[in-house]
């Protein structure tokens, strides 16, 4: 608005030359320092996928772990943000907090999950079975301290201030979305991602064996 209202006085600007003529005020200045810090904070978010995808894979020391928890992260800001651009919210400071936080607590169920994982893939052991077996033990746990979460959130949308009725709900539905993408797509990728490393070092480990010199058939 404060970009538009100072494009319109260009033709006041061209009439009188010598005259500086600029929107100002606390409105103004509070709009443009808005804007620009909701802008970087973000940008922040953005940068934060993925220097987290790389840091829980260097703590797993896995690949395949690092790949996996890139869509489960990703999905509940996507969710969120699908929901503020259909209400006409938009991006505001508390929207951008609200994501940040549930980003950070979703992921922290999302390592939990990855970790049992990890506990769960022994030798022997079928994908889907580890998979089954983390699901079961930390399956619970997961769900109910998302319920938890979201409640305490979900309070504060009966206060009067505005902010703080955005961050509540916001931050409820984020925690929600980001069990939906533990139960219903970390699963389903972990699953595929471990039965292709499998394949990868299935592949790696023949190749050698059928170059050496004088094995029988």
């Amino acid at each position: 608005m404060v970009d538009k209202l100072d494009k319109a006085l260009d033709k006041v600007r061209a009439e009188h030359p010598g005259f500086e003529i600029a929107v100002t005020g606390l409105s103004a200045i509070a709009a443009r320092n808005s804007a620009n810090m909701i802008s970087k904070l973000n940008h922040g978010l953005t940068i934060e996928f993925l220097l987290v995808a790389v840091f829980i894979g260097l703590a797993f020391r896995s690949v395949v772990v690092m790949f996996s928890c890139i869509l489960p992260g990703i999905f509940p800001v996507v969710a969120s943000g699908t929901v503020l651009w259909i209400l006409g919210e938009g991006l505001q400071f508390a929207s951008v907090v609200a994501l940040t936080v549930s980003f950070g607590l979703g992921l922290s169920a999302t390592i939990h999950f990855l970790n049992r994982l990890r506990l769960e893939s022994k030798p022997g052991v079928t994908s889907a079975l580890a998979v089954e077996r983390a699901t079961v033990l930390v399956g619970p746990a997961l769900i109910l301290t998302t319920v938890v979460l979201a409640c305490g959130l979900v309070v504060t949308v009966f206060s009067d201030l505005p902010s703080l009725r955005l961050f509540g709900w916001l931050s409820a539905f984020s925690m929600i979305a980001a069990l939906v993408a533990d139960l219903f797509i970390l699963r389903p990728t972990s699953m595929f991602l471990i039965n292709l490393s499998e394949k990868i070092r299935g592949v790696s480990h023949a190749k050698p064996a059928e170059n050496k010199p004088g094995v029988a058939e």
